[in-house]
């Protein structure tokens, strides 16, 4: 597939691309919006939801049926499924996971749902979302919400991989200042930079491995 030309995104599509491409089958991840009514003029297309396990899971067991790989797309699921399978025991952290790094600027914190793909791979990895269940509502978390929460760890996923280390400190500087949490106190603030970190299909599972190593890195309370 990364060899092939591309047509746009799923949010900003090139129709005139698509169009010369003549398709027989337009596979759109999200739901059927004005951008599905769009695609389905050109050829048929399928909206697959990418929000949970079941709706990942689903679509590869789907799309592999539509292509007739029926066997290897049950295959792929189940190693998903199992790679995403909770992993949780009595020891585990308390972890809040974050999109996106709050800095002096910009104090914002939006939260991973427990309920989301990403909540899923946090417990897969061995940690405890610190804000469990399904939640209603945006998922913004007000800063005296935060130090009523103390979570063990707090890990930020950054999208952008030419992350800057001068920003880093930024983010960094805005934690410091949080001394009264025990995720500062004990070296548990972590930034996992790199778009990979918000695949939403099978690379969900590189993700897992990627928090398993922060999770597993060792604390140490500042004198």
């Amino acid at each position: 597939i990364a060899a092939l030309p591309t047509a746009g995104t799923g949010i900003t599509p090139n129709y005139e691309a698509i169009a010369r491409a003549r398709p027989d089958l337009i596979l759109l991840s999200g739901g059927a919006g004005s951008t599905f009514t769009d695609l389905q003029a050109l050829a048929p297309t399928r909206a697959l939801p990418w929000l949970t396990v079941a709706d990942v899971t689903a679509g590869i067991r789907s799309v592999a049926k539509r292509l007739g790989q029926a066997e290897q797309g049950e295959s792929l699921a189940s190693e998903v499924e199992n790679g995403l399978a909770d992993n949780l025991s009595p020891e585990s952290p308390r972890v809040l996971l974050l999109i996106g790094a709050p800095n002096e600027a910009r104090p914002d914190l939006w939260y991973i749902k427990d309920d989301s793909l990403h909540g899923a791979a946090l417990r897969a990895a061995g940690g405890r979302n610190a804000l469990p269940g399904e939640r209603p509502g945006p998922p913004s978390l007000p800063l005296e919400r935060l130090l009523e929460l103390d979570p063990d760890r707090i890990i930020m996923l950054i999208s952008d991989p030419q992350t800057s280390e001068t920003h880093l400190e930024e983010h960094r500087r805005f934690w410091d200042r949080l001394s009264q949490l025990r995720a500062v106190r004990n070296n548990g603030i972590h930034f996992l930079v790199g778009a990979e970190n918000f695949r939403t299909g099978p690379g969900i599972l590189k993700l897992v491995t990627t928090l398993r190593r922060a999770l597993q890195s060792p604390t140490e309370e500042r004198p």
